[in-house]
């Protein structure tokens, strides 16, 4: 069965079960309707911890519940009540998810443009925008898991019009919500293309493993305590306090600073299945005749005052 026609089973269910609301129902029995429905229709399991329908109404709407531990409540649905639920129909491999707010006034069920309740006006057009009852949705709950679990993870934001300021901005929503990397598009219509960003972005959500700081071999007989190391080590620490993604790469070369020894470090390999960023610096221009006077306790400047000291001190060893 095809994503699209998975979807329909949740939609249709929700069509049908606003024609069973009533007041003096129980939380329990609608989520019984609503799987039993999602069943006939053709799922075949539930694909989120086995529940098929998450169901909450009035105060409860402002929750978000693992499936771990979602239990449906006692609660009765009132004269005028906030009903919202959440479907997870799966049938074989294809997962479906849809999530709708339900308004009860007067003990009828009533479309958006009926509701009095101005509160609950403002929840249904931010529902209509986002697509997400009261941010209550299946895929915040999973996010915040796979965030305790500390899993990388993008979220790829399905739209007929990926292209379009609505999905952008939605996109961007999301972004700052979750703090994580939003590739729209239309999952129907994906290419090859869309497949190698959506990797190449989960790829850069794992967690760094190693950061190389290289330079040129001369330098690296420097000890610790040597005023170029010391002002390197200073550079980069500062830089990466907070890297800890492979997509935070560019935080130290933003960071950083060069002085008046050594260049700023520049990106020289990112191996992302290892988790290792590399970085180079590079010495300017004299550092090296700066260090050796600093060792001879003597000015070296340039060739010349090297080779005249390598003498000088072949000679006293001999002597």
């Amino acid at each position: 069965m095809l994503y699209k026609q998975v979807q329909q089973i949740a939609k249709d269910t929700i069509e049908y079960i606003k024609t069973q609301i009533k007041p003096g129902m129980s939380l329990i029995e609608l989520r019984e309707k609503c799987e039993q429905k999602m069943l006939e229709l053709g799922a075949d399991s539930f694909w989120y911890w086995d529940v098929g329908a998450f169901v909450f109404a009035n105060d409860e709407t402002t929750l978000s519940v693992s499936g771990r531990e979602y239990k449906t409540s006692d609660r009765l649905i009132e004269e005028n009540d906030i009903i919202t639920i959440d479907l997870s129909p799966q049938n074989g491999d294809t997962w479906g998810d849809y999530a709708r707010t339900i308004i009860v006034q007067d003990g009828k069920v009533v479309e958006t443009d009926a509701v009095i309740n101005d509160e609950w006006k403002k929840g249904l057009a931010m529902e209509t925008f986002l697509h997400n009852a009261n941010y209550v949705t299946a895929e915040e709950r999973v996010i915040n898991e796979l965030k305790a679990l500390k899993k990388p993870f993008v979220i790829v934001l399905n739209s007929k019009n990926p292209d379009s300021n609505e999905c952008k901005a939605l996109a961007e929503a999301l972004e700052l919500r979750h703090g994580a990397k939003v590739i729209a598009t239309s999952v129907q219509n994906m290419t090859a293309e869309i497949c190698e960003q959506v990797l190449s972005a989960l790829t850069e959500e794992f967690p760094i493993k190693k950061i190389v700081v290289d330079m040129p071999k001369w330098m690296r007989t420097l000890p610790m305590d040597n005023f170029v190391i010391e002002s390197i080590i200073k550079n980069v620490r500062s830089a990466i306090c907070d890297m800890y993604k492979m997509k935070d790469y560019q935080k130290l070369l933003q960071n950083s600073q060069e002085d008046e020894n050594v260049s700023a470090p520049a990106l020289s390999e990112i191996s992302l299945g290892e988790g290792t960023i590399k970085y180079v610096v590079n010495p300017k221009e004299n550092l090296f005749y700066k260090v050796l006077s600093d060792y001879a306790k003597q000015p070296i400047e340039d060739e010349y005052d090297l080779m005249s000291f390598v003498s000088k001190t072949a000679y006293a060893c001999e002597k």
